[in-house]
């Protein structure tokens, strides 16, 4: 579909999505996908799931650079707020690709009981509890960037329950948190599996981590190499330039 022809609405914008020419529709006075969906979605690509979930979907980035590298996967988006679903409706059209949309509250997974034996579940939840730091005043970006009357580990178990066996988790947090995830999945039910941590650069500390439990993977965890985006000169890194390029 040819840009002209995509419905837009005041306030958003059509941006390229670098994967199997697709594109997406954002809102950026609400929220813009960022690096760390690139690096969900490349670092989930490995399970060649066939059923999917994206939960806490936003405006579906990291569903959609799935879907972009892995054909045929069976793809549902489940988000709370309205105004995101209708945008990802509008770029599924746009892009001619077929996907669930469930609008809904990720605390009432347990009441649909037709969002259960997913391969895989993919995750960017909001990364700050809310603690009483200040907090942006859109509420938009408050629901995208704060949890909001569900806490990371209760995000975790109910993902859990929606897991066929082996089926695996995979989430993207600020590093700091990953001691937090790691409990919770242990408390859920989940092995975690792999572990990779993303820094800067070289010697700096690691500031997100991509993290990956399985339902009954047995014990053993994989701690990849950290992935490190920019070398010494501020310029991404050969791997970095092969997940953009490939995205």
């Amino acid at each position: 579909m040819a840009d002209e022809d995509w419905q837009l609405l005041p306030g958003e914008r059509l941006d390229d999505l670098q994967a199997d020419g697709l594109k997406i529709i954002q809102r950026p006075d609400h929220f813009c996908f960022g690096t760390d969906s690139v690096l969900l979605a490349y670092f989930a690509r490995r399970m060649r799931a066939k059923r999917v979930l994206d939960l806490c979907a936003g405006n579906g980035a990291v569903g959609l650079l799935l879907m972009a590298h892995c054909p045929g996967v069976e793809m549902t988006f489940l988000e709370l707020q309205q105004e995101n679903c209708d945008m990802l409706a509008r770029t599924l059209a746009g892009n001619d690709l077929k996907a669930h949309i469930v609008k809904a509250d990720a605390r009432e997974l347990p009441a649909h009981k037709v969002l259960r034996n997913y391969d895989l579940i993919v995750c960017n939840p909001p990364y700050w509890p809310d603690d009483g730091r200040a907090m942006p005043e859109d509420p938009a970006q408050r629901l995208a960037r704060f949890e909001s009357g569900m806490t990371l580990e209760a995000c975790i178990a109910l993902a859990t329950a929606c897991l066929c066996p082996r089926g695996a988790l995979d989430l993207v947090l600020p590093a700091q948190r990953a001691a937090e995830a790691i409990i919770a999945m242990g408390k859920a039910g989940l092995s975690p599996k792999r572990v990779r941590v993303v820094q800067a650069r070289v010697g700096r500390d690691p500031s997100l981590v991509l993290l990956e439990g399985t339902r009954g993977g047995g014990k053993d965890a994989v701690w990849q190499a950290p992935l490190i985006l920019y070398d010494a000169q501020g310029n991404y890194t050969p791997e970095m330039v092969e997940i953009y390029g490939s995205e």
